[in-house]
């Protein structure tokens, strides 16, 4: 069950017992004895209403959604004002992936709502913050903190959206008026160091990130935030101190690793960013894709490409070693040569390729382009036979092999 799921399941369970709390008791009901008491007692739909309620909970927190649908929809046909009916209708809904039908019954239970419920407005919040309608989010928050204003989780969440919204005084009065509550807090300074930093306060923000450092030494994380403000700024010489301070502490960090080596490779150190590189690189605690995902940027920024373009080619064979026979490094080199306009080591890659994969459409056609621009029409004629075996109606390879016959007066 997916982590939204059981969030959703938890909400109706939740809401469920809540509602039967809330309300009379009642023995349960047989559809049959709900329609026999409605029958003897003219105008009273409360048995029929909590059989469907029953009925579409039931439903609901089995994931049987279209039954549950159209069970409190036959709820809202005897209570159309209830909250907590749209309010489940909203979490399915939402579940379904709805968002603009989920807004509008969640618009709904807090319209109905007369005792302001948490739950309801938090889910109607949330549902802004998806839509990315910031402003209409923080006006529910601001709503919620007034209702209580003990709850420094709220006032915690509204003090982050409005940070998000670039409102950065609010954020900053709200921050404030937490840590006068429950003091120095590590999220909370982190907040208040993003707020000054990006309104130019440089100096707080500093201080901000020093005094989390102090209160929570073995938070090393709280090192790297500072190196990495620091080279922000460009004060590379504090910014290389603190990442050596984090090195010494936490050598195995393999984010920092690759954040070192970054501050390095921007500050033209080459040769010492190439050596953290390489031990990241083999370091079997940093997946694979987080790798890849270096070359590729790597490939993509021309500017890097072309000053760091020997180390770029160096790193990709640490990574050939380490993974002798894997087709995404191998693609990637491939890549690498390409732009690098050499196209006979690019070939090699990709022959390598389908030596593994010989199945694999994509390889054979950029083999076939290469091939071409490098005039080797014999290899081509080769190549398009054994590929018309295995994709016999991909016009390309019909194509650059009539083109390669008549080149060779064939």
């Amino acid at each position: 069950m997916s982590l939204r799921r059981r969030i959703i399941t938890a909400c109706i369970i939740m809401t469920y017992v809540l509602f039967i709390n809330t309300s009379c008791s009642h023995k349960i009901y047989s559809k049959k004895d709900a329609i026999s008491a409605i029958k003897s007692k003219p105008g009273n739909y409360d048995n029929e209403f909590y059989y469907a309620f029953t009925s579409a909970t039931k439903n609901a927190i089995f994931g049987q959604y279209r039954q549950a649908i159209r069970d409190y929809n036959e709820c809202l046909s005897y209570k159309r004002n209830s909250p907590a009916i749209h309010y489940m209708l909203s979490n399915i809904y939402l579940n379904a992936g709805d968002i603009e039908l989920s807004k509008r019954y969640a618009d709904s239970a807090v319209f109905y709502d007369q005792d302001n419920n948490k739950w309801y407005l938090l889910h109607l919040a949330n549902i802004y913050n998806m839509k990315n309608e910031i402003d209409s989010s923080i006006s529910i928050y601001e709503k919620l903190v007034i209702l209580e204003p003990e709850d420094m989780d709220l006032k915690y969440k509204l003090a982050l959206m409005y940070e998000r919204a670039e409102d950065y005084t609010k954020a900053l009065a709200m921050l404030g008026e937490i840590e006068d509550v429950i003091g120095e807090n590590e999220n909370i300074l982190i907040s208040k160091h993003k707020v000054y930093s990006r309104t130019g306060r440089e100096k707080e923000a500093i201080e901000q990130l020093e005094l989390a450092i102090e209160y929570y030494p073995d938070n090393y994380n709280l090192l790297g935030l500072l190196a990495e403000f620091y080279a922000d700024i460009n004060n590379y010489e504090l910014a290389d101190r603190y990442y050596n301070i984090l090195l010494e502490k936490d050598p195995g960090n393999n984010k920092t690793q690759l954040s070192y080596a970054e501050f390095l490779r921007e500050n033209n150190e080459f040769e010492k960013a190439y050596s953290y590189y390489r031990d990241a690189m083999n370091n079997d605690n940093i997946d694979i894709d987080i790798k890849l995902s270096l070359i590729i940027e790597f490939i993509r920024n021309d500017t890097v490409f072309d000053n760091f373009n020997e180390y770029i080619e160096r790193i990709i064979d640490v990574l050939k070693h380490k993974y002798e026979k894997n087709i995404k490094v191998r693609t990637l080199s491939a890549d690498f040569y390409i732009k690098n306009e050499e196209l006979e080591f690019a070939e090699n890659e990709l022959n390598f390729v389908l030596g593994i994969d010989r199945n694999n459409y994509l390889i054979w056609e950029q083999l076939i382009y290469i091939e071409n621009a490098l005039g080797k029409y014999d290899d081509i004629i080769e190549n398009c036979i054994e590929a018309l075996m295995i994709f016999k109606e991909e016009p390309v390879f019909y194509l650059f092999g009539g083109i390669a016959l008549i080149q060779t007066g064939r």
